[in-house]
């Protein structure tokens, strides 16, 4: 939408529409157009990035996990710290494989590590679907003590997402 920054240029006030509509988060380009003294417009492209959450606990990394009532997760969203909990890994809903069941989101980690344990079938995300996930490490807790094939760390299933400097340690 237009914003009117008037002669305050730190007034920019985002709708809670715009807010609330995960889908359109991400990079995006900000147009914003000034007036010169001669009355003359100039529209500059600003380059932003807006990020629907920082993730600095489990519990905030469990809020955007898919489950059986908020099926599809869009977004954009920041690891804050490192995040360790064995049971996040088997948290991932996977119960059901409509196109609009799974991650859709961005994950940037930041340099942080995720450490897990690959205990179930669904993994961190359940189904990534056109996701990216980068920056991060993912540490497996069990993996390596207890190799199963119905075990995921990351999820059960990738669609047309990317992995971007990610790296997985197994102890």
């Amino acid at each position: 939408g237009e914003y009117d920054l008037g002669t305050n240029a730190s007034a920019l006030a985002i709708s809670e529409e715009f807010k609330a509509d995960t889908k359109n988060h991400g990079k995006q380009t900000i147009i914003i157009t000034v007036k010169g003294a001669d009355d003359a417009e100039h529209a500059i492209s600003v380059p932003v990035t807006l990020i629907t959450k920082m993730i600095a606990t489990v519990a905030d990394f469990q809020s955007i996990q898919p489950t059986s009532a908020v099926k599809g997760v869009w977004g954009y969203y920041v690891l804050a710290a490192d995040i360790a909990d064995n049971s996040l890994a088997s948290s991932s809903y996977v119960g059901d494989w409509e196109e609009t069941t799974g991650f859709f989101a961005t994950l940037d980690g930041a340099g942080h590590t995720i450490s897990a344990a690959a205990n179930g079938a669904g993994g961190l995300f359940g189904i990534l679907r056109s996701a990216t996930i980068k920056n991060l490490t993912v540490k497996d807790n069990w993996r390596s003590a207890w190799a199963s094939g119905g075990s995921s760390l990351l999820a059960k299933a990738c669609f047309n997402s990317t992995l971007e400097n990610v790296t997985f340690t197994y102890v």
